[in-house]
């Protein structure tokens, strides 16, 4: 495994972590 897919994982991890969470909110306001 490269050193450089852990990052870039959890970077996308976080994107859609981020995403649902604001859909989340939308979606109870």
């Amino acid at each position: 495994m490269s050193h450089n897919v852990i990052p870039r994982f959890l970077q996308l991890l976080v994107l859609l972590l981020f995403f649902i969470y604001n859909i989340c909110e939308v979606k109870i306001l």
